[in-house]
């Protein structure tokens, strides 16, 4: 029966580290992950400690990705591994804790609950601190259950528990609700173990000495954040519903009997008895129920709420919905089992951003690349904490190692701008290229018309929710656009034309283009120029042959004068717009594919530049 008992728990850790290793690197980091990366790449602990000091967290697990990052490097998938091993190590502990409460088959319940639990696998595939605070948690308890056992070791899981403990406060501050609800249950659920109380106020009093040599640093943080997190959701039934489907993988039902079947283990008789299963269920259902109700009270004045810091209350949800399976006859054990980890691996794998969804930066930065110069310039304005510019950073320096770093416009001299943006851009392209990265926001709109008119129009490259990327060419820059038929064929945009100053709703886009061919062709071909929205999709266009000619006839090296007009609607709403050319073979319907001058792939439409609408 062990030996079945042990391939069982080591079949539920390989599926564990299935769930949470396949694709690791598939996502882009976010914005936390990013600043945990520059966290430790800071040049040393103190350095890494200093940083640390100005946020919200404790210091344990940087210093643990400190050395980490170093052996095994800083990149998606290797930032991320140690978050599953901490991932692993708490499925593993979930099992020994469940098994030595309840039972060995509830051990294995409890481990294959938290194995395919959709909100530990998702934060154990993120590079942050919090699959180490569920690991830490676990041990406090299970630490705490032992010592409560007494016997022969009881100092050594004494020890343990402090250990765990102070390690778990210096993870995360949410830790401290841990040790609030071991407090609440040995005083109010365990009198008969009163006469332990000398013992167990000293344990309390390790892990506390122990987290005051960094009290300080955390008043500071905290002081220093009177208004609460910036992304904190307030208390509403509605955030209740959604937390209850998150720790339980919207079963909130199943979840709810099988912890009541849990609470109702029979009652043990004897010495032990008040350290029986009952009791074991009365502690879990305390460290699920007080994180949550505290939190939410404290949200109503003090905004505090976020998804990932509640995760403390994530495991005793699997040692309870463990305790409960295992109460059940073969048969519906295994029916309800079935459904868990159904419903576990179906949030997983079909609604991942139900906890954070991560912007695709890595392809985002990779559009940049894909017609980045040496010698660009590269302007930032996002619009808020530096925080949010760290993803950028974090893609673009892998991406451009030698690369200056971007200048954050709001780091100009002086304060902030429209005179002061434009002429630092303007000073960019009068000598070369540069790019800029901004959200639309309203400052934005305070700027940008100043930099369109002295400068060149932007192209947009690349966009992400409410990132914008745009190229600025130096006036007089050369198209430099090639269009490429199957059958060998092409054609060379050599010049074009576009209006520098904004247009208003009525006026008419005059785009003129300069064609050549460097052999005779062998197909007509129609050129259209698009007017495209911030969505990437046309919003009016004009088509005919280049120059009203056949292309068939043009002889080689001729430049070819290509004009198109575009009317603007009288109630076009105001903002930027690309302009493209898109070149068909009348007779085929096929679009040629386009390259701009450094022989990059650009699929269809070139895009020429943008254009401003007025208000």
């Amino acid at each position: 029966m062990k030996a079945r008992t042990l391939l069982a728990a080591g079949a539920v850790l390989l599926l564990a580290a299935l769930v949470r290793v396949y694709s690791l690197d598939h996502d882009s980091l976010w914005m936390d992950e990013a600043w945990s990366v520059w966290a430790v790449s800071q040049g040393g602990v103190t350095h890494t400690l200093r940083a640390l000091a100005t946020d919200v967290h404790p210091p344990f697990y940087f210093l643990l990705l400190d050395p980490w990052t170093a052996l095994a490097g800083a990149s998606e998938l290797a930032g991320r591994a140690l978050s599953v091993f901490f991932g692993l190590l708490t499925v593993a502990l979930a099992y020994r804790t469940a098994r030595e409460m309840f039972s060995p088959p509830a051990g294995v319940l409890a481990a294959l609950v938290a194995a395919v639990s959709s909100y530990q696998v998702y934060y154990a595939r993120e590079l942050r601190m919090y699959t180490l605070v569920t690991l830490l948690a676990t041990a406090s308890v299970f630490f705490y259950q032992r010592w409560l056992r007494g016997g022969a070791h009881s100092r050594r899981h004494a020890v343990g528990y402090i250990a765990a403990t102070g390690l778990l406060v210096y993870t995360h501050y949410f830790g401290f609700f841990v040790p609030l609800v071991i407090a609440l249950h040995f005083l109010l659920v365990l009198p008969q173990q009163w006469r332990r109380l000398v013992a167990w106020i000293m344990m309390q009093a390790g892990w506390a000495l122990a987290f005051e040599a960094w009290l300080s640093v955390m008043l500071r943080q905290i002081g220093g954040r009177p208004g609460g997190l910036d992304q904190a959701t307030a208390t509403s039934p509605e955030l209740v519903r959604f937390l209850a489907d998150v720790l339980t993988d919207a079963q909130p039902v199943l979840y709810l009997g099988l912890a009541v079947l849990a609470m109702s283990y029979p009652r043990r008789e004897g010495v032990r008895a008040s350290v029986g299963p009952r009791a074991w269920a009365a502690l879990l259902a305390l460290w699920a129920i007080v994180p949550l109700a505290v939190t939410f009270l404290v949200n109503r004045q003090v905004p505090v709420f976020t998804l990932q810091n509640v995760i403390v209350a994530a495991p005793p949800v699997a040692l309870l919905a463990g305790a409960g399976l295992a109460r059940l006859s073969p048969t519906p054990r295994a029916v309800f089992a079935g459904l868990a980890i159904f419903a576990g691996l179906t949030v997983t794998l079909t609604y991942p951003g139900m906890y954070n969804a991560k912007p695709p930066w890595r392809a985002f930065v990779a559009q940049m690349a894909a017609r980045y110069q040496p010698g660009d310039a590269t302007f930032v304005h996002i619009g808020g904490p530096p925080l949010w510019e760290m993803p950028f950073d974090y893609y673009y320096a892998r991406q451009f190692p030698e690369a200056a770093p971007p200048v954050d416009l709001f780091d100009l001299p002086g304060p902030p701008s429209a005179r002061a943006f434009a002429e630092a851009i303007h000073e960019a392209t009068g000598a070369g290229r540069a790019w800029l990265l901004l959200t639309h926001t309203t400052a934005v709109t305070n700027y940008a018309l100043p930099l369109l008119e002295q400068s060149r129009a932007p192209v947009l490259v690349a966009e992400m929710g409410l990132h914008r990327l745009y190229l600025y060419e130096p006036a007089g820059a050369p198209a430099g656009f090639a269009f490429q038929a199957a059958d060998g064929d092409a054609l060379r945009l050599v010049d074009y034309d576009l209006p520098r100053a904004p247009l208003n709703p009525g006026d008419a886009l005059h785009v003129t283009l300069h064609w050549q061919a460097d052999a005779p062709l062998a197909a007509n071909y129609s050129a259209g120029v698009f007017l495209l929205g911030e969505d990437g999709g046309p919003v009016d266009a004009d088509i005919g042959f280049p120059g009203d000619a056949r292309t068939t006839e043009w002889l080689p090296g001729e430049v070819h004068a290509d004009a198109h007009a575009i009317p603007l609607p009288d109630d076009m709403p105001p903002g930027y717009y690309n302009v493209a050319v898109r070149v068909l073979n009348v007779y085929r319907d096929e679009a040629l594919t386009a390259f701009d001058a450094a022989g990059v792939f650009l699929d269809e439409y070139a895009l020429l530049g943008g254009v401003a609408v007025a208000p």
